[in-house]
């Protein structure tokens, strides 16, 4: 919604990766501004698309910035508008409280303290119903001041919230108008880029998205050893005698265990 980029661009392949990242322009041009000189060679051209592609790209995070703090506005305008809902939902609660008091005519409490002074069979019925009156008077009070305090609440929560709207409204006017400027500048690009060689735009492709690496080929395995031979069956006698001992019995020699 926000970052919804004007869809009227034609962009060719080699310049998709770096135009597409500008979206909104944070330094304006003036209106009244004669555009510069087209470059005179294919080389002043290079140039030109190199210098503009690589200001559009370091305006992106500008822009991203920008667009974050209009969804905060009116997130908050958001916000304000609830609570000024619900300030205003609890102070029509408190309606019917009002139009009671009104209607038992508290501001005549003193005639009321008079009726009970005259009516009471005892002290003990006076005191008690002077308590009473008491009781409902505090009560009285309290209700009036958490009125008054939710109305406060529900008139100031109104002002954020339409303060908060106008800030997001304005903050949304001003990008639009910074992304007219910058699809003219995208505009100017493109077509500086049109103009140059097939060689020249892979160098000015090349400048700003870098060179192609290439993946490291694969280690080949290490060598594999030859296996080792099996041991032999026969051994020699760890004296100095060097006739093998190959199968025969113990304490006997090879020649022996023949004969």
């Amino acid at each position: 919604m926000l970052r919804n980029r004007t869809s009227g661009r034609r962009w060719s392949g080699a310049v998709v990766a770096a135009a597409g990242l500008t979206a909104v322009l944070l330094t304006p041009v003036p209106a009244g501004a004669a555009p510069a000189d087209p470059p005179a060679t294919a080389a002043e051209a290079a140039e030109l698309v190199e210098q503009t592609a690589q200001q559009l790209t370091a305006l992106d995070e500008q822009v991203h910035q920008a667009e974050l703090a209009v969804a905060a506005q009116q997130q908050a305008a958001a916000d304000a508008d609830a609570a000024a809902d619900a300030a205003e939902a609890l102070l029509a609660q408190y309606a019917p409280v009002i139009r009671g008091i009104a209607q038992n005519g508290y501001t005549g409490s003193t005639q009321s303290r008079v009726a009970a002074f005259l009516g009471s069979e005892s002290a003990d019925d006076l005191v008690a119903q002077m308590t009473l009156l008491d009781l409902l008077a505090d009560h009285t009070d309290g209700v009036l001041t958490e009125v008054s305090a939710a109305q406060a609440r529900a008139e100031q929560a109104r002002a954020d919230a339409d303060a908060a709207a106008a800030q997001a409204d304005a903050a949304l006017g001003a990008l639009h108008e910074q992304q007219v400027q910058v699809q003219e500048q995208a505009e100017r690009y493109e077509a500086d880029f049109e103009r140059l060689t097939a060689a020249e735009q892979a160098r000015v492709t090349t400048a700003l998205a870098g060179p192609v690496l290439e993946a490291p080929r694969p280690r080949s395995p290490p060598p594999r050893l030859p296996a080792r031979p099996p041991p032999s069956p026969c051994r020699r006698r760890s004296d100095s005698s060097a006739t093998p001992t190959c199968g025969a019995p113990r304490g006997r020699t090879a020649s022996t265990a023949r004969a």
